[in-house]
């Protein structure tokens, strides 16, 4: 019995996928017969473009872009192609600028040009990705994901003169998405850069109890409650962190030869 509900499990897993697979190729046969009907649309070639990106079709989503511009010459159009740069890698991002510039010019209210152009600035290591960020809250201050991005943005620059940035926007992203493990667990480690664990582990623990199988968040809650002075309480947050994580990454911990001297072991 065990083996036929398995069995029908990897059908309909199997199946589930195929599905997903026909609907994008249901979805691109339409629009591909929209631009085909009416092939001076440009919204529809935006449209198209857009499928494309999707399926990771980054030649013709380039094509039906340009397309757009031609008909449309939308703001659209001009970040659909921004985002065909971005696609190719970090060595073609830049070229991608001038687009989401150019969209910016069509429509000053675009907060996708402007949220492209930062993310490409990301990409790009260009710290003028922070002035890009602060335009998109400014135009839309309950866009939840742009807090976040900057707040990612701030902490992979290991910029400590903005470390008063980081928490607030990690608290106006919460506010907005409150059960995000992401922001919940960025939160806390912001405090353990400041060697500030009780709100690490306050953090930590209320993420945990929706959040149980959540490795990092285990960790950060073990290191806290080292750092507050309290070993034992450490230990069993450790020894809960070493069954949550893959075997071949647990075998690291606990074998002492990769780490300690012949008359340790």
């Amino acid at each position: 019995m065990k083996y036929l509900i398995s069995t029908l499990w990897m059908i309909l897993l199997l199946a589930s996928t195929v599905w997903a697979a026909s609907e994008v190729s249901d979805s691109l046969s339409v629009l591909e017969a929209g631009v085909k009907a009416a092939p001076k649309d440009g919204d529809a070639w935006v449209r198209l473009g857009n499928a494309y990106l999707d399926a990771e079709e980054i030649q013709k989503a380039d094509k039906a872009f340009r397309k757009g511009i031609r008909y449309a010459k939308s703001a659209e159009a001009y970040v659909g192609l921004g985002r065909v740069y971005m696609a190719m890698g970090p060595t073609r991002a830049r070229n991608g600028l001038k687009y989401f510039r150019m969209a910016r010019a069509k429509d000053r209210k675009s907060i996708e040009a402007e949220l492209y152009l930062a993310r490409a600035k990301v990409m790009l290591r260009d710290l003028d990705a922070e002035d890009a960020f602060r335009r998109v809250i400014e135009m839309a201050p309950d866009y939840a994901p742009v807090y976040l991005e900057l707040a990612q943005w701030y902490t992979n620059h290991n910029l400590e003169m903005y470390y008063d940035e980081i928490q607030p926007l990690y608290k106006k992203y919460l506010s907005l998405r409150p059960n995000d493990v992401d922001a919940l667990y960025g939160l806390a480690l912001s405090y353990t850069e400041q060697q500030d664990y009780r709100p690490v582990v306050n953090i930590a623990e209320t993420a945990l109890e929706k959040h149980p199988q959540e490795a990092r968040l285990v960790a950060l809650v073990a290191q806290g409650h080292a750092a507050l002075g309290d070993p034992d309480l450490a230990l069993k947050f450790f020894q809960q962190y070493l069954q949550l994580i893959p075997s071949e990454e647990r075998a690291l911990y606990e074998d002492l030869r990769l780490v300690a001297r012949p008359e340790e072991l």
